[in-house]
């Protein structure tokens, strides 16, 4: 509906083209030669036409008006009709996978866009991003600022466009914003399709996230989530769970999950998925089916229940972490590129350290920059934020943080914390 009432309302983003690849509705805003052959950077219009969005396209998230267009349509029209249940047996609204670049190709790089970011960009940072496009895609000029300049700004109008207008129509409603964004897993996914993930989880008011698969490897997936929740003293944490482990999970596949979750902090698992019919395309649509057509779904109260109990147990209390683990998502920003894999091997550090932590038995929240600057205090040896308080600070490799946690840190080394 949205794309569909206006045109400012469909997705943008910028593109790195050749000349063949141009298409006549592109907005050019620059060309050059780089090491001999000619590029364009264009903005490019999402067209209608696309089945995923079932003759439509993808909307402009970065955009208020936008969003407020689409809560008009859809979440004032929930409240019309089960607006007295708000807050009961309807808890909260779940949002799945939104994200600030929905068009990604194999060739070609991408970068999110929206009408005003021009604008924007010049007076958060003082000068204008259109003299300095061709260092968001090739490693010349300061390209590492420019890009770390960019995802900060990229990343800002998403929290302050979407999330926060979403989470504040909840609020106001008295239910809660809750599901997940698009690619929380690694630094590249983040980069590419959100920004990054905790600065918004700070406006959720039940933050989320999906666990697909059959195993145990998304450790800085749930302790994003579960660092800023408990930080920030939120009611819990959610986890779209079990999707994609197939028709043939067990029982033990989804205790074993569910069960590493909770150590880690999830709080409320949201089972994917129960579908009515299984007719066509849907008994292929990221299985299992958790409902009626299974054959054992007789026994699944019984499981049920076990897993509420054991997220109720993990609710209770409070952890006991002393240990700080710095997020190198500005390092990422500042590394983004679709031609080199620097981001994929910072993550792969990242990943270690945090693996190597639980693996020693020691507890650490993460720590995002954004959230330090609005939240952090330092005091006695210790960083505050929020509810939780550290003694020790892990600096994973990194090759740039913001001056707001140089300042930090400094504090908190004088007044006698530890940095490793």
């Amino acid at each position: 509906i949205v794309p569909l009432k206006d045109k400012r309302y469909r997705h943008k983003f910028l593109a790195l083209l050749k000349k063949e690849a141009l298409h006549a509705e592109d907005e050019i805003f620059e060309s050059f030669l780089y090491d001999g052959d000619e590029y364009f950077i264009v903005k490019r219009t999402m067209q209608l036409g696309d089945r995923w969005f079932n003759g439509a396209c993808y909307v402009d998230l970065l955009s208020k008006e936008a969003v407020l267009e689409f809560i008009k349509v859809t979440h004032e029209e929930y409240k019309k009709v089960c607006g007295n249940h708000f807050g009961g047996a309807v808890p909260g609204i779940f949002t799945d996978e939104p994200m600030y670049l929905r068009e990604h190709y194999k060739d070609i790089p991408t970068l999110p866009w929206t009408d005003d970011f021009a604008s924007v960009f010049l007076e958060e940072k003082g000068y204008d991003i259109k003299d300095h496009l061709k260092e968001l895609f090739f490693n010349i000029g300061d390209f590492e600022k420019v890009r770390f300049d960019f995802f900060d700004v990229a990343t800002k109008l998403f929290i302050e466009n979407f999330t926060k207008t979403y989470a504040s129509w909840c609020e106001e409603n008295g239910i809660d914003m809750t599901g997940h964004f698009m690619a929380e897993d690694t630094l590249r996914g983040q980069v590419e399709w959100i920004g990054a993930a905790m600065p918004h989880y700070e406006y959720m008011q039940l933050p989320g996230i999906d666990k697909l698969a059959r195993h145990l490897e998304q450790t800085i997936t749930v302790k994003q989530v579960s660092s800023v929740a408990e930080q920030l003293g939120k009611k819990g944490v959610l986890c779209e769970t079990f999707g994609t482990t197939g028709q043939h999970v067990s029982f033990l596949h989804r205790k074993w999950i569910s069960e590493w979750q909770a150590i880690l902090g999830v709080t409320y698992i949201n089972p994917h998925l129960s579908l009515y019919s299984m007719r066509g395309e849907r008994k292929r649509d990221y299985p299992p089916n958790l409902f009626y057509q299974q054959p054992w779904w007789e026994d699944e109260r019984q499981f049920s229940d076990y897993l509420a109990r054991l997220c109720f147990l993990a609710s209770l209390g409070k952890r006991d972490v002393d240990v700080l683990l710095l997020h190198p998502i500005s390092s990422a920003w500042a590394l983004y590129s679709k031609f080199d894999d620097s981001i994929d091997k910072l993550d792969k550090l990242f990943d270690m350290i945090a693996k190597e932590l639980i693996s020693q038995k020691i507890d650490f929240h993460l720590g995002d920059e954004i959230i330090l600057k609005n939240h952090a205090k330092v005091s006695n040896g210790k960083i505050s934020i929020g509810d939780f308080s550290y003694s020790v600070v892990i600096i994973p490799p990194s090759i740039n943080i913001r001056k707001s946690t140089e300042k930090i840190l400094e504090r908190f080394l004088e007044s006698g914390g530890r940095v490793i």
